[in-house]
């Protein structure tokens, strides 16, 4: 193996112990692996760098919201639908999709995911109203479910101790840096119309998608011989430290997404305010928050 790109370090005796009893009992002899391979600092960036062309069109529809309620005249109600959809796509399947990983390699998961983000952005690209880019937006959602997480664990799987945190670090704060810089396709959009910034983002996210083919770690093939329950929550209802984190990320996360989706049109209501431009009838910035 090239030793360019992957680090092999010795692995905890706990760990060894854990691979010899997830191995097939012909499998099982006295010569045991003590070293297990960790991505280097390259892979890392490359998988790094292919999240964040991947969620190129995550903050395109907030980035936009005020041009897609002028252009299809929506309402509050729609607006706010065309704003959360993708969240409620990614709710509905993160569980699903990131338990899969116990039965199907990650690796797999995410490069499907990553395929369906991209093929999304084209779609809504494509949409003429309200009701298909809906839908493409929700598709958008449950692709974002099986690249996040699953991403994380097809980067780390085999990785212990500090270089399972580092490498933790840098992959989620690189999700931050994509959401974030999403926002400039909003630039695009204002220039060339929204359809020219979903077609970009499709580009980006293709991009993403043979990046991460190239960069993240060959599959684990014992995933699939040992499956796991896909929906066994009992060991987490159970877990109270587990639990206290779960509800305060999901406290934390309620607040940062809400400040994403609606920063700009209320921005967009306070630069028409201060100019003395009268608000359309029904659209109020309280409202809509």
């Amino acid at each position: 193996m090239n030793s360019d790109v992957f680090r092999c370090v010795r692995a905890p005796e706990a760990l060894v112990q854990t691979y010899v009893e997830t191995m097939p009992k012909s499998a099982q002899t006295d010569t045991v692996p003590r070293e297990f391979c960790a991505p280097s600092a390259a892979i890392v960036a490359a998988v790094c760098g292919a999240e964040i062309l991947s969620l190129a069109g995550y903050s395109i529809v907030p980035a936009l919201l005020p041009q897609f309620i002028e252009a299809w005249s929506l309402t509050n109600t729609q607006a706010g639908w065309l704003a959360g959809i993708m969240s409620a796509g990614y709710m509905l399947a993160v569980v699903p999709l990131v338990s899969l990983t116990d039965r199907q390699p990650a690796r797999l998961i995410y490069l499907a995911s990553s395929v369906l983000s991209a093929l999304s952005c084209f779609g809504v690209a494509l949409s003429d109203s309200l009701l298909p880019a809906l839908g493409f937006r929700a598709v958008a959602g449950i692709a974002l479910a099986g690249m996040y997480m699953p991403g994380l664990q097809a980067l780390t799987h085999g990785v212990e101790g500090a270089m399972r945190a580092r490498i933790a670090a840098w992959y989620t704060s690189s999700f931050t840096i994509g959401a974030s810089l999403s926002f400039l396709l909003g630039r695009v959009g204002t220039l060339l119309g929204w359809r020219s910034a979903f077609v970009l983002a499709g580009v980006l996210s293709t991009a993403g998608v043979v990046i991460a083919w190239a960069a993240l770690p060959p599959a684990d093939p014992e995933i699939a011989k040992e499956p796991r329950p896909v929906l066994d929550i009992r060991p987490v209802l159970g877990n109270r430290d587990a639990l206290v984190l779960i509800f305060g990320y999901a406290a934390a996360i309620w607040g940062s997404v809400g400040l994403r989706q609606w920063i700009v049109v209320f921005l967009a209501f306070c630069a028409a305010d201060q100019a003395g431009v009268p608000p359309k009838p029904g659209l109020r910035w309280q409202s809509v928050l």
